[in-house]
């Protein structure tokens, strides 16, 4: 059964807004420690960054990227953790998850949607740490417009609705289930037919939903931007296997050795014709090309990152440091303990002799 799963592709222009944003959330926050940043608008303007240059005068810097519309989700969280008042403004429990079905959808869809991203979230609070601020609202169907009509009164601030048409078309043009997550919302298109049950197609979306969520994570750590960059380049995140590789390894809960060894043996069972250097799957375009390679090797890749690290929390700590402003090369070096450029040597020799 083939799983595929949304590369980010999401950019950032004028758009709709949802109810939750970062910048709403840093609004209330300023606001109810005293900080004065106005109307709760979700607008960064010259109030809000006024109001957070008063506190970090006062309490001292958060740490953080500079504040822009993309950025406020990193100061909405880094407030919540420096204080319990701050913190009541993210979402509750009962608010955590908003799922949607598109008409004809298997009502087993809607349990398999809640339970991978509960595996995700539940993995990532008590192994890594990790909470979210913001809700996340996942809709799943079949129709690209259908989709996308469900998806308007969810999509972010920033995200152009036209941008989100072309996505859902890309989406659904999948062979069986692909996935694609934008802050605070995640959208997986299914494809009926292939000889599939319905209860196989709620596993295959259960486990995509589980990837999904873990790029939320990534969004509400560096910001809802860090994926983009040039056309076919990569973004702030740094390189797509190691995006793809770590939303994967978090969905997989984590890897046992025995995992990391057969994924080992499966990445050097794909031959060197369709195994491309690692480095090569840096880039978005190259990474799309490679398809399941790249999720293959990316979490291969993390499982063997992880293995030689003794923070349990590298894989966020990563996306925790470029949200602080650091360069990604930087960022890899210090959750990781190497460069990027000795990773690629130890990985190439490390595939080189693994067994076949």
């Amino acid at each position: 059964m083939r799983v595929v799963i949304g590369l980010l592709l999401a950019v950032l222009v004028a758009g709709p807004v949802r109810a939750w944003d970062g910048a709403s959330c840093l609004q209330r926050q300023l606001n109810a420690l005293g900080y004065g940043a106005g109307t709760v608008d979700g607008q960064i303007g010259p109030a809000t960054r006024k109001a957070l240059e008063r506190y970090e005068r006062v309490a001292g810097p958060l740490g953080a990227r500079a504040l822009t519309q993309a950025t406020a989700i990193i100061h909405c969280r880094k407030l919540g953790l420096r204080h319990a008042l701050a913190r009541s403004f993210w979402v509750t429990n009962d608010d955590r998850f908003d799922i949607i079905l598109q008409d004809g959808t298997p009502p087993r869809f809607r349990s398999a949607l809640r339970q991978g991203m509960l595996n995700s979230y539940f993995y990532m609070r008590g192994t890594l740490g990790f909470d979210l601020a913001g809700p996340v609202t996942a809709i799943v169907g079949h129709d690209p417009k259908e989709l996308r009509r469900l998806a308007e009164g969810h999509i972010p601030r920033g995200f152009a609705a036209g941008q989100i048409a072309a996505d859902m078309r890309r989406l659904c043009e999948a062979e069986l289930v692909r996935g694609i997550s934008y802050p605070g919302l995640i959208v997986i298109c299914y494809r009926d037919g292939g000889g599939f049950s319905n209860e196989d197609l709620a596993r295959v979306v259960s486990f995509v939903a589980e990837h999904e969520f873990a790029h939320e994570a990534q969004w509400q750590l560096s910001g809802s931007d860090a994926s983009d960059g040039p056309a076919g380049g990569m973004g702030l995140n740094g390189p797509l296997w190691l995006i793809e590789g770590m939303a994967d390894y978090i969905a997989w809960g984590g890897m046992t050795a025995e995992e990391g060894g057969e994924g080992l043996r499966e990445v050097k069972r794909l031959g060197d014709k369709d195994r491309p250097a690692l480095k090569r799957l840096e880039r978005r375009d190259r990474a799309m090309k490679a398809g399941d390679a790249t999720y293959l090797m990316g979490r291969t890749a993390v499982w063997l990152l992880s293995v030689g690290n003794s923070r349990k929390d590298a894989p966020l700590g990563f996306y925790d440091l470029v949200g602080s402003g650091m360069a990604w090369p930087e960022a890899f070096k210090a959750t990781f303990g190497k460069t990027p450029a000795t990773f690629y040597e130890e990985w190439e020799r490390t595939v080189k002799y693994a067994p076949g």
